[in-house]
């Protein structure tokens, strides 16, 4: 009886530092992590309260339509009554209806829309802010594309790394985008297209006039505030591939230099797309601090 006592007291005594080890093993959160979870909290409570807020202005902006029309009008019949909100419901089956036209018209741009690569391989020359910052615009450069009248196929190279985690941080649907990714480099994805490819980039001679449907056109995705002056033209060049630039000069006088930031570049192709109209492509895009001014 005695030796039972003692097996089982060893036994319990064996579970329970089982039990410390365990819970010494678990994970634990860094401080850069936990301010990073309670962003993510405080922005999708956020999103939360925001979606919550225009629902309910939808609902005030319907009612005061009805007050309105009572005010008007006098008090309304059931059948008048019913006439304004089908009314107000035809609107949102209209918005509604848009809505998924343009989703319609995104998707099939992966099937038979231009090709625009937006070239992600330059992690190692960005520090944090700049990749957060490029991950924002190829987010506007989307946006944007996807409510086009042409909108074209916006395919992601090289979303890798410290980008691949960036990208899911800040917008955790992308992989519902529609958008090709790939982890890859443009030059492996195209490996057998190749010399379809056109690097976009201000420091060539080639000037381009208009798209071609059956090119592929690369434009360089990072934020370097200028310290990596022409890394795109010359990595383009060391792997043999076409570049070009487009005709900006030709149709607005910039203040200094014609290097245009990723989606502006992009939204340029979009809407070049759309009107086949450089001026109205370049005129819709170009910001105005970039613009030489008649005092200037």
């Amino acid at each position: 009886m005695e030796e039972t006592g003692k097996e089982d007291q060893k036994q319990q005594q064996e579970e329970e530092e089982e039990l410390g080890g365990t819970q010494q093993q678990e994970p634990t959160m860094t401080k850069k992590q936990m301010k990073r979870l309670k962003k993510a909290q405080y922005l999708a409570e956020k999103k939360k309260m925001k979606k919550e807020m225009k629902k309910q202005e939808r609902k005030a902006k319907r009612a005061a339509h009805i007050e309105d029309v009572r005010a008007r009008k006098g008090p309304l019949t059931p059948e008048e009554l019913d006439k304004v909100r089908q009314a107000a419901m035809d609107k949102v089956n209209a918005r509604r209806a848009r809505r998924e036209a343009l989703r319609e018209n995104v998707k099939k741009s992966l099937v038979d829309g231009q090709r625009i690569v937006i070239d992600l391989d330059f992690e190692s020359y960005m520090h944090e802010g700049e990749i957060k910052s490029i991950i924002q615009q190829i987010a506007f450069s989307y946006g944007m594309n996807k409510n086009a009248a042409h909108p074209c196929h916006l395919i992601l190279s090289s979303v890798a790394g410290a980008i691949r985690q960036a990208f899911d941080r800040q917008f955790k649907d992308n992989g519902a985008w529609y958008v090709t990714q790939t982890d890859t480099s443009y030059l492996d994805y195209f490996s057998e297209e190749k010399d379809k490819l056109v690097y976009l980039t201000a420091e060539s001679e080639n000037e381009i006039r208009e798209l071609d449907k059956d090119r592929i056109y690369v434009v360089g995705g990072i934020v370097d505030k200028n310290r990596h002056k022409g890394l795109c033209y010359k990595r383009a060049v060391e792997h043999g591939i076409e570049t070009a630039r487009l005709p900006i000069g030709e149709y607005i006088k910039l203040r200094r230099s014609n290097v245009m930031c990723t989606n502006h570049v992009v939204e340029m192709l979009v809407r070049w797309q759309d009107t086949k109209d450089w001026q109205q492509a370049f005129e819709s895009v170009v910001p105005e601090r970039k613009r030489e001014t008649a005092s200037s």
